[in-house]
């Protein structure tokens, strides 16, 4: 009941704007002329490139909770279906918390605040692969969730706002691919990791992983300024 109360709170909310413009005229090329035109304006705009790789690295190493919260409830604090709840619970009031905090930074969120969500987000991996106690644990999945969130809706944000009108379809579905195409992969090397060498190394290998992506993410963005 919750669930669908929040879709017709989504539905209204959407049937509520009004937008100005028409769709686009065809252009007459082919499918695959016009995705290689998307692909292209996406590699020639820095700041979509910048948010492409923030999103790709949270979404890699951050976004695999379905994996790695069931491995440390059970191998690590020992507990059962409730203590799973309540820290599937603690990921999703961050989520939720941190959409929020972004709406209230303004339009496009500072690239700042992007770059240190994006390491907090994974730094929150490295705290949770310390701790050892329930309490700990959900404070870091707090955090995760919070700052995962503000990164890939600011990703979001900045896609959108960056791409004209004309080519906003083809740039979000690269977009999504990579925030749905990577996690997968990333479920399944942690998953990997973990049976090799514990939910805890996996989860500091995969937030080193992360930060290190966002440190080189952050020189080559001063580097092309």
């Amino acid at each position: 009941m919750a669930n669908s109360l929040g879709f017709v709170i989504a539905i209204v909310t959407m049937a509520s704007l009004r937008t100005r413009g028409l769709p686009q005229p065809g252009t007459g090329q082919g499918v695959a002329q016009e995705i290689l035109i998307g692909l292209r304006y996406v590699w020639r705009t820095r700041e979509m490139m910048l948010a492409l790789g923030l999103c790709f690295f949270v979404s890699f190493c951050v976004f695999n909770f379905t994996v790695y919260v069931p491995l440390v409830v059970r191998t690590v604090l020992g507990l059962g279906a409730e203590g799973f709840g309540f820290l599937m619970a603690s990921l999703g009031v961050g989520a939720v918390s941190g959409a929020l905090s972004l709406g209230m930074a303004g339009p496009r969120p500072p690239r700042a605040l992007m770059f240190a969500a994006a390491a907090l987000a994974c730094g929150g991996l490295l705290g949770l692969a310390a701790a050892r106690a329930f309490w700990p644990a959900m404070a870091m999945l707090f955090l995760t969730g919070f700052f995962g969130v503000i990164t890939v809706v600011g990703c979001n944000t900045t896609m959108q706002l960056a791409s004209t009108d004309a080519l906003r379809g083809r740039v979000m579905s690269i977009y999504t691919l990579v925030w749905g195409g990577v996690f997968p992969i990333g479920a399944f090397l942690v998953g990997a990791m973990s049976e090799r060498w514990g939910v805890q190394r996996a989860l500091a290998t995969n937030g080193a992983i992360g930060l290190t992506g966002v440190a080189l993410l952050l020189g080559w963005w001063r580097l092309r300024r």
